[in-house]
């Protein structure tokens, strides 16, 4: 008789049980909770440049210079054919022009900086690589270069020109591609790197044949406003930044260093040039060429690399946000709320027979805990509006009760930036996206409803830089301390908290007028 009335009992639990369940999700109506569809993926289709971009984050935050070479926008050269050294210039090759200009009466260009008195000579005879005779010559200035191109009846190349032929009509990021290779970079001295020889670094070659535009030594070439060193060298680190071909250094003309050479370029006069061809010059000896065809090429930073976007939008103090953007990646697939968790839905929560008998409650939330907000019965007379004023123990509870989770910083930020910009909807804040302290006047005193935000980015979420901060599902220790991460701006805060990357960290007790949070699913 006792077995039969638990039985009994125990059947009516699970029935009600399955009712309280059934009951909360007709309850809950599918035009309530607006889900948008978002994808993680490690396949993410940025440019190669955001990669290296980000994988370098530390390096570009410590060097305001580097950082500005990434903030100038794509355009176009038009090159005139013509043909360029196969080869940077060997030390061999400049001794025999140090030697022929001091006998010789013939005359040759000079820059019109050069001192009257100049004496042209590398520093190569001062370093490891003395009597290389094959490798390039180094510790040249910009005036020995300059010379040594007009005397052999050439050039300089344009730091345009000799960015277009690195990177070819693809714009590549590397004369050899799109990824660095190590060959260059292989001792751990970098003198033993910079005395190799023409073309002994395979993978380097362009896909013109061009050796070494990017490895041994970096190379003078000229501009309207002076000299500008291009290209990779054995010395700066990491390779994987210095050696892009759109990296432009600014130096002195008189600058010399065992880690800068060059080449020359020479006119061509058609088009019907044979793909080498050896040039004479004038004291012993002779160099191959390599013919370049004239047409448009496209130089600066690749128009379709986002974080570059970006970098033209923060100041070199905030370049920290690019830090929190290499964490974005990740391999999953979630739904999540278009709007915030609004009154309407928190009272649907908060009426579940389930939640009052603490079913869904976090297993370490403290057992005096109570899941109704301190001006519950406030709040109830705006029921569109986000919840606020709830710990992140009842946030974590919805979720529960929602069939979800609390999304993590990563994922949020993903979310509110799937294109890597500052700001949801872009890199430049515009006042009135956003429910914020700029949105009317006079300020704000309390949230509006949930759809009364313009700031959906391509994911088309909605309040994700205003109206109301949000508890997310990470945390931290501090000082012993638990603490949860907060993202996302809201009605109290100015234009520098709708940023994406805005974070604070908060007690999972804490309450706040102008925080609430959404579902991930």
């Amino acid at each position: 008789m006792v077995k039969t009335l638990l039985s009994l009992l125990l059947s009516l639990l699970i029935i009600l049980m399955l009712s309280l369940i059934i009951w909360r999700w007709f309850y809950l109506p599918d035009n309530d909770i607006v889900l948008v569809n978002i994808v993680f993926d490690d396949k993410t289709p940025v440019s190669a440049l955001d990669k290296i971009l980000k994988k370098h984050t530390f390096e570009l935050s410590k060097k305001p210079s580097l950082i500005a070479q990434f903030r100038y926008p794509n355009s176009t050269t038009n090159l005139t054919s013509l043909w360029i050294n196969r080869c940077e210039v060997s030390q061999a090759e400049f001794g025999r022009f140090i030697s022929w200009q001091a006998l010789t009466n013939k005359k040759f260009n000079t820059d019109p900086e050069q001192k009257s008195d100049w004496t042209y000579q590398s520093q190569t005879s001062k370093h490891k690589i003395l009597g290389q005779l094959n490798s390039p010559v180094s510790g040249v200035s910009f005036f020995d270069a300059f010379a040594y191109c007009q005397a052999s009846g050439g050039r300089l190349p344009s730091a345009d020109e000799f960015e277009a032929i690195s990177t070819g009509r693809g714009q590549r990021l590397y004369p050899w591609g799109n990824k660095i290779t190590n060959e260059g970079w292989h001792y751990y001295d970098p003198v033993l790197n910079v005395s190799r020889k023409c073309g002994d670094y395979k993978t380097a070659i362009s896909l013109e044949n061009i050796a070494d535009l990017g490895t041994n030594v970096s190379e003078w070439t000229t501009t309207k406003d002076g000299a500008i060193i291009m290209g990779g060298n054995a010395y700066q680190r990491p390779a994987e930044l210095y050696a892009l071909a759109s990296i432009r250094r600014q130096a002195p003309k008189d600058f010399r260093s065992q880690f800068v050479g060059f080449r020359c370029v020479y006119p061509a006069h058609n088009t019907n040039k044979k793909p080498l061809k050896s040039h004479k010059l004038p004291w012993k000896g002779k160099t191959d060429l390599v013919f370049i065809p004239d047409g448009t090429y496209q130089i600066g930073v690749n128009k379709h690399a986002k974080i570059p976007q970006l970098l033209r939008s923060l100041k070199d103090e905030d370049i920290a946000i690019i830090k929190d953007i290499n964490k974005r990646y990740k391999k999953s697939n979630a739904k999540i709320m278009r709007f915030e968790t609004n009154v309407a839905q928190y009272q649907r929560f908060l009426s579940d027979p389930l939640v009052k008998l603490g079913f869904y409650n976090h297993k370490k939330q403290p057992d005096n805990l109570n899941h109704k907000p301190d001006n519950w019965q406030q709040q109830q007379q705006q029921p569109t509006r986000p919840i606020v004023n709830i710990s992140w123990w009842s946030a974590w509870a919805f979720a529960k009760w929602a069939g979800g989770r609390l999304p993590s910083v990563d994922e949020w930020r993903f979310i509110a930036s799937a294109d890597l910009t500052q700001f949801p909807y872009g890199n430049h804040y515009q006042k009135g996206r956003a429910v914020d302290r700029h949105y009317q006047n006079p300020i704000l005193t309390n949230p509006l409803s949930v759809n009364s935000s313009q700031d959906g980015g391509k994911n088309k979420v909605l309040g994700l830089s205003g109206n109301v901060a949000e508890w997310t599902n990470s945390t931290v220790l501090k000082d012993n301390t638990f603490l949860v991460l907060v993202n996302g701006g809201s009605y109290l805060m100015p234009e520098s908290g709708s940023q994406v990357n805005q974070s604070s960290e908060a007690p999972p007790n804490y309450k706040s007028g102008d925080l609430g949070f959404r579902v991930i699913f």
